[in-house]
């Protein structure tokens, strides 16, 4: 399973078009125009959320016509900065195959196996750059759309800083430069954490 390092900041929409045209991009972007996708995920676990409470999310993507399910293990988060270990397998068809993860997490996976279900959703458009910071690179990425449980709906509209390598201190480098003309708010909640919140929310009603 791999580290994934990332900045998660929360940004009024009303100020995505600033950050678009900010010079942090325009000075630190490898590509000038960013990549844009549209991306779906069902999370699933148990009815009584057993994964969740073990520290664990797992994950079904579909990006167009790529598929890809992916656990990931609860970490350390600090002011935004999220540190998680993550594994991501590809899909030949978009449908969750438990089976196509290494030995070592299907066993973390069997007890809670016959109780999986898709539990919510979530599906956001998100713009991608590739940004390089002295010795570090960083994807820079824009996400806006919504989470959905259980009949409620909830908002995206955030950005993630995320460390593909180098020094984690990049990752405040260039969130302090955006900072100066943007207000941007720390967000210590994952799309999963907000998305069983929302589904709790919506089992109650």
């Amino acid at each position: 399973m791999n580290q994934e390092i990332e900045l998660k900041l929360l940004i009024d929409p009303k100020d995505l078009e600033k950050l678009y045209k900010h010079p942090v991009i325009s000075h630190y972007a490898e590509n000038a125009s960013p990549v844009e996708l549209d991306i779906s995920n069902t999370y699933f676990d148990t009815p009584n959320a057993d994964l969740s409470q073990h520290g664990y999310t797992l994950r079904l993507r579909i990006i167009g016509n790529k598929a890809i399910q992916t656990l990931k293990r609860g970490g350390q988060v600090k002011n935004g900065l999220h540190e998680r270990i993550e594994r991501n397998i590809d899909l030949s068809t978009p449908t969750l195959d438990l089976s196509l993860f290494p030995q070592d997490i299907q066993k973390i996976l069997m007890p809670f196996t016959k109780g999986l279900r898709p539990l919510f959703t979530t599906n956001f458009h998100r713009k991608i750059w590739m940004l390089v910071v002295s010795q570090s690179s960083v994807e820079l990425v824009s996400d806006t759309g919504t989470i959905s449980a259980n009949g409620l709906k909830e908002n995206i509209c955030e950005i993630e800083l995320e460390l593909k390598s180098g020094d984690p201190a990049s990752l405040w480098k260039i969130a302090k430069q955006l900072q100066k003309d943007i207000k941007l708010i720390p967000e210590n909640k994952s799309k999963a954490e907000r998305g069983y919140k929302l589904r709790t929310l919506g089992t109650r009603n």
